[in-house]
């Protein structure tokens, strides 16, 4: 986010003159003024001035088209997820989350108005009593650390600004360091051993444990 604002304040510089910035505020509105007349009168300031309007309404807007582009695929696969738990999960007593009838391990975080952390029952088999206490604690701890909303706003700025190398790649690297975090408060109230065991036990039979933004498809 920051990148955008940056971007959006270098289009109001440009169109600003220099002059009016150093104001105080009672003149800055009509310095502003006077300057942007005196801008547009000739042909080499209006291409300047046009230039910031184009730089500050392109950014604005590919970000607009970036929230309605996330969104909408957020709200299907949301809508998707939910239908899959409501048809093939279910609830054990000796499992504190939804356990989700599918042979793969794997264990991961629904945000949303109805938070909720699912599991499968492959995972409930491979992973012994305390391994899945650990990896559990590590799914609520995405959710009470708003993970959610960090995975989305790495998503929006990708799709808004996908040329810029690091903003394309701002998932996959708030991703790990979400994870990171989560192990991080996990292993507050499990012993880390069985933490790192357990993930490993998961990723070795080729599952995954992840944060799901908003009910969405689990990103690994």
């Amino acid at each position: 986010y920051l990148l955008v604002v940056a971007l959006v304040l270098a289009g109001m510089t440009i169109i600003l003159p220099p002059s009016a910035l150093f104001a105080d505020v009672g003149r800055l509105v009509g310095a502003c003024l006077i300057r942007l007349r005196a801008a547009y009168g000739t042909p080499a300031g209006a291409g300047i001035v046009t230039a910031g309007q184009v730089l500050s309404i392109a950014t604005l807007g590919r970000m607009a088209w970036a929230v309605g582009r996330v969104g909408h695929r957020r709200r299907t696969e949301r809508r998707r997820h939910r239908l899959l738990l409501r048809l093939a999960g279910g609830h054990r007593p000796d499992v504190p989350a939804v356990v989700l009838d599918c042979p793969g391990p794997a264990a991961y975080s629904v945000a949303g108005r109805r938070p909720e952390v699912v599991v499968t029952s492959g995972a409930v088999d491979l992973l012994t009593g305390p391994q899945l206490g650990a990896v559990l604690a590590h799914e609520h701890a995405h959710l009470r650390r708003r993970h959610h909303r960090w995975a989305l706003a790495a998503a929006l700025v990708a799709e808004a600004m996908p040329i810029v190398p690091l903003l394309r790649e701002a998932p996959a690297r708030v991703g790990r360091l979400l994870e990171m975090d989560a192990d991080e408060h996990a292993a507050d109230h499990h012993e880390p051993r069985v933490l790192a065991s357990a993930l490993v036990a998961v990723t070795s039979a080729g599952g995954h444990t992840a944060v799901v933004p908003g009910g969405a498809t689990p990103i690994v």
